[in-house]
């Protein structure tokens, strides 16, 4: 865990983390603890933009904003957040492909409503 320098990455290791809390004395339970907020902050965030973008795929923003209950300028704000990160973190670009690949299905999307 947080001794290690290892930072849970996924929910699956997010859940092992905090069960892990348990075995710790209370001064290491605490700083742990405390990293721990911080990295389910950004685990969970992704988990959440991931439902979304799969959401995408079905679904125009505006549905997917409904059921999600935000609005529509929120998803596309964090659609368009998501995907310069992972366009700026894949080497040569492999993350555009992605992009269009993804405005393709919401073409194909908006024309089937």
């Amino acid at each position: 865990m947080t001794g290690t320098g290892n930072r849970p990455q996924t929910a699956e290791q997010l859940a092992e983390a905090i069960a892990a809390l348990a075995g710790l004395d209370p001064a290491e339970r605490a700083r742990a603890a405390r990293q721990l907020i911080e990295d389910a902050k950004a685990v969970l965030s992704g988990v959440r933009w991931d439902a979304i973008d799969e959401l995408l795929t079905t679904r125009t923003y505006q549905q997917a904003a409904d059921e999600v209950g935000v609005s529509v300028a929120a998803i596309n704000a964090a659609i368009t957040k998501r995907r310069a990160a992972l366009a700026a973190a894949a080497p040569g670009g492999g993350a555009g492909a992605r992009v269009a690949s993804r405005r393709g299905r919401r073409k194909r999307s908006l024309a089937a409503t």
